[in-house]
C-alpha cells in the first residue's frame, strides 16, 4: 500500500471518528451550555455576537488562560478601550450579515473626517483575526474601521428565508458568491451610512480571491475604492506549499465535492476549544507550531508562543463547497468557477470545463499587492503570474523585505507594524496626500 493510500485511509478514519465524537459531544453539552449562559453575562454577551463562541468559551471554562481566548470581536474591542457599532448587511440573494465598526472616541472628538477602511477576511477566519494587530492600528491612526463576517461565519447565519440549521440550501456557496453579493453589499452600505463616495479595503488570502473575482466580473466597480491592498494575493494556487498542497490529489477530497450541504469544519466550538488547550500546555507549544508550519507555512521567531491558543481558538466556519472549491482551484491553478462535473458545467457554463475568472479585465490603477517569499500559499511564482494576467501594472507592488515572512504573518506577527501596518500606512498617507481627494 502507498504513502498517499495510507494517507487517505487515515484522514478517513479520523474524520469518521471525529464526526461522531463531536455529535456525540454537542448532544451531551447542549443543555449544560444552555444553562450556563443564564448565569453568566460574559456568556450572554458572546452568545449575542456568536452561539459558536459563546460555546467555546463555556467548554475551556476557567481553563481560559487569555481573555483573548475565543473571544468574540466585540469582546476583543472592547478589551482594547474601544467601543464599536453593530451592522447588518442584507445581500442581493438573501444573506445577513454582520459587520462591526470600530469607534475611536479620541479621533472622534478631534473633529477631523476619518475614511473609511473595509478590512476583508481570509478562509477559516472572521472578524476577530484583524483585531490582533492591524485593525487597531487603523483606527489609531484615525480611520473609520469595519469588519466584515462573510456568509457562513458563525457571525452571518442568518438569512431572510434560510435557516442554517435545517435548509441545505443556505450552505451552497463559495467564494464567487462572497464576490458578486457580500462584500459589493457591503460596500454600499458603508459608503450610505458614512456618506464617503469611495472607501478603501484592506484584503488577506481568501479576501484577495474576493476582490480579484468581483473586479474582474465587475470592473467598474472599482470607482467605488480609494486604494484596494491585497495582502498575500491568490489568483493562482497550484504551486503552493506545504501540507496543504497534498490534500486536493487525496481521493477522500473528492468526496468534499458532493458531500451534503453544510458547514464546514463541524463541531467548530469543540475543535477550537480543545486545540486552544491543547495549545496552551508548554510541552504541547512546539507540535502546535510544527502543525501550523507543515501546513501553511510558520515562522518560529514572530511568534508569541503563549499567544497561541488564541489564534488556535479563533478557527472559522464556512461551507463543504467552499473549501471543496478551494480544493478545485489548486488542481486547476487559476481561479475558476465551481466545477460541478462535465454534465452540469455544459448546462450552466457551455463548456465542460468551467471559466477562468478573467482577470484581464481588472483595472489596475488602485490595486496594491502586497506580497512575501515565505509564503507557502501566495507564493511568489504564483504572484508573478497574476502580475502578467492583470490589465496593466498595479499602483504599487510591495514585497516584503523579510524572507520568512509567511502567510499568517500578516495577522500574527510580533512584528505586523514594521513589515506590514507601516507600509499601508506609508502608501495610504501618500495617496491621500497627493491623490484624489474624497469627503
Amino acid at each position: 500500500m502507498s504513502v498517499m493510500m495510507k494517507l487517505n485511509y487515515l484522514l478517513k478514519f479520523t474524520t469518521f471518528l471525529l464526526t461522531l465524537s463531536i455529535t456525540l459531544a454537542d448532544n451531551l453539552l447542549d443543555d449544560e451550555f444552555f444553562r450556563e449562559l443564564s448565569d453568566n453575562p460574559s456568556i450572554i454577551e458572546a452568545y449575542n455576537e456568536s452561539p459558536t463562541v459563546a460555546k467555546t468559551q463555556v467548554i475551556m471554562g476557567p481553563l481560559r488562560k487569555d481573555k483573548d481566548e475565543a473571544a468574540t470581536c466585540g469582546q476583543l474591542i472592547s478589551s482594547r478601550g474601544f467601543e464599536y457599532e453593530v451592522h447588518f448587511v442584507t445581500t442581493a440573494d438573501g444573506y445577513i450579515l454582520k459587520i462591526y465598526r470600530m469607534i475611536n472616541r479620541n479621533a472622534i472628538s478631534s473633529g477631523k473626517k476619518r475614511k473609511p477602511f473595509l478590512l476583508i477576511h481570509g478562509f477559516l477566519e472572521s472578524c476577530a483575526n484583524w483585531l490582533y494587530t492591524l485593525a487597531f492600528f487603523l483606527a489609531n491612526l484615525g480611520f473609520d474601521v469595519w469588519l466584515i463576517n462573510l456568509r457562513g461565519t458563525t457571525y452571518s447565519t442568518n438569512h431572510t428565508k434560510l435557516n442554517p440549521n435545517t435548509d441545505d440550501e443556505f450552505w451552497d456557496f463559495t467564494f464567487y458568491e462572497m464576490a458578486i453579493y457580500d462584500v459589493p453589499a457591503t460596500v454600499n452600505y458603508i459608503k450610505n451610512v458614512t456618506q464617503y463616495d469611495q472607501i478603501s479595503v484592506v484584503a488577506h488570502s481568501q479576501g484577495t480571491i474576493i476582490i480579484l473575482i468581483q473586479l474582474s466580473l465587475m470592473p467598474d466597480f472599482e470607482a467605488n475604492y480609494n486604494l484596494i491592498f491585497l495582502a498575500a494575493p491568490i489568483g493562482y494556487l497550484a504551486d503552493i506549499k506545504g501540507t496543504f498542497a497534498l490534500l486536493p490529489r487525496l481521493e477522500i477530497l473528492a468526496d468534499l465535492f458532493g458531500a451534503p450541504r453544510a458547514a464546514f469544519p463541524p463541531g467548530l466550538a469543540y475543535i477550537n476549544a480543545f486545540g486552544g488547550l491543547f495549545c496552551q500546555n508548554p510541552l504541547n507549544q512546539l507540535i502546535c507550531l510544527q502543525i501550523f508550519d507543515s501546513v501553511i507555512g510558520f515562522d518560529y521567531k514572530q511568534i508569541n508562543l503563549s499567544r497561541l491558543p488564541v489564534y488556535i481558538s479563533s478557527i472559522e466556519q464556512t461551507s463543504f463547497k467552499n473549501f471543496g472549491h478551494f480544493a478545485q482551484s489548486v488542481i486547476k491553478d487559476h481561479i475558476s468557477y465551481f466545477d460541478h462535473g462535465e454534465d452540469e458545467n455544459l448546462a450552466l457554463y457551455g463548456s465542460r470545463e468551467p471559466p477562468k475568472f478573467p482577470f484581464h479585465r481588472i483595472k489596475t490603477k488602485k490595486l496594491i499587492l502586497i506580497s512575501s517569499r515565505g509564503d507557502f500559499l501566495a507564493t511568489q511564482k504564483s504572484v508573478d503570474k497574476l502580475r502578467h494576467s492583470l490589465n496593466g501594472t498595479s499602483f504599487i507592488d510591495h514585497i516584503i523585505s523579510y524572507d520568512n515572512w509567511t502567510h499568517l504573518s500578516y495577522l500574527y506577527s510580533t512584528e505586523g507594524y514594521q513589515y506590514f501596518g507601516k507600509s499601508i500606512y506609508e502608501i495610504t498617507q501618500k495617496y491621500f496626500k497627493n491623490g484624489p481627494k474624497n469627503g
